[in-house]
């Protein structure tokens, strides 16, 4: 999934997982792999159950799918993971896995 910053229009877009279901309140961890244009570093923002956003840095490519893990606090039951990105540029999400 594309995200696009302002350079491709106005405002920001963003990607919204829904019903994220897990057995059991604690932390967990986000592998997100990732690709993005420009050699420039990048920032998304990450929000959880409608929680307050928190900046993730994506750092530069240095393989052909890079990847960051990111600790996330998630409840029992269905969760919500939204990923946003309003920088210069876009950022392409490859795929989001989940782990305990």
């Amino acid at each position: 999934m594309s995200l696009r910053g302002a350079s491709h229009g106005p405002g920001a877009s963003s990607l919204t997982f829904t019903h994220v279901g897990v057995p059991r309140s604690g932390r967990y961890w986000i592998s997100l792999v990732y690709v993005y244009d420009g050699p420039q570093e990048k920032n998304v923002q990450l929000q959880v159950n409608g929680g307050r956003p928190a900046d993730i840095h994506l750092p530069a490519q240095s393989a052909f799918s890079p990847s960051t893990k990111i600790p996330v606090e998630l409840i029992k039951g269905d969760n919500s993971i939204a990923i946003g990105f309003s920088g210069e540029g876009g950022v392409d999400v490859d795929q989001l896995t989940l782990t305990q």
